[in-house]
Formats: structure tokens, C-alpha cells, sequence
């Protein structure tokens, strides 16, 4: 029983460690209802709209999280969690950004 706790509080910690195999879970129903019901009247097209971005995006991750980088991984999850119940969207957007400029940092002209 000690050896199981100590193993849930490790995973509640680092969610790199719990989600080293795939992108962390959000909750996109949740995400996407909030999205549609933006503004005081519900939209059905908009929230398929956001499942569908959703679900595209977290394909994308899913295919080629092994090769994210755990601290773009680590910044960008925290970054989609933002407001609560995290994207996917977010997170795929974050990531490539993250990406594509490591080593590109431009320099500071006078």
C-alpha cells in the first residue's frame, strides 16, 4: 500500500513522468463546450469545430511526442492548461513554436 502511494504522488507531480508514452490528458469535452458556450449562447458548430482541431492536434502530438523536448513539453503543457481544463490546440501550437526557435535566438542590433 506504501509502495502504491508513493508511486501515485510521483506521477501526480512531474505529469512528464506520467505522460512520457503520449501527451497528457485533457479534458476536451469540458474545453470545447466552454469554447461554444462563449459569449452567453451555445454554438453547435463551433464546438464540433473545436473537437475536430482538438482531436487533429492531439494526433499530431501524439505521432511525435517522443522527440518533444521534456522542457518544451513541461512549458508548453503548463501553458495549455492555462484557464483550466487544457488544448490540445494550445499545446501543438506551443510546441512547434518552442521548436522552431531553439537556436535561432536573433541578435539585438543597435
Amino acid at each position: 500500500m506504501r509502495r502504491f502511494i508513493t508511486i501515485a504522488v510521483l506521477l501526480s507531480v512531474s505529469p512528464v513522468v506520467a505522460h512520457a508514452d503520449g501527451p497528457p490528458r485533457y479534458d476536451v469535452e469540458a474545453h470545447c463546450k466552454e469554447v461554444a458556450n462563449f459569449g452567453g449562447s451555445y454554438s453547435a458548430s463551433l464546438d464540433n469545430a473545436c473537437l475536430e482541431q482538438e482531436q487533429n492536434a492531439y494526433d499530431g502530438l501524439k505521432a511525435n511526442w517522443a522527440e518533444v523536448p521534456i522542457k518544451a513539453r513541461e512549458h508548453c503543457d503548463e501553458i495549455a492548461r492555462f484557464g483550466g481544463h487544457g488544448s490540445y490546440n494550445l499545446l501543438q501550437a506551443c510546441i512547434q513554436q518552442e521548436v522552431k526557435a531553439r537556436g535561432t535566438r536573433p541578435k539585438f542590433r543597435y
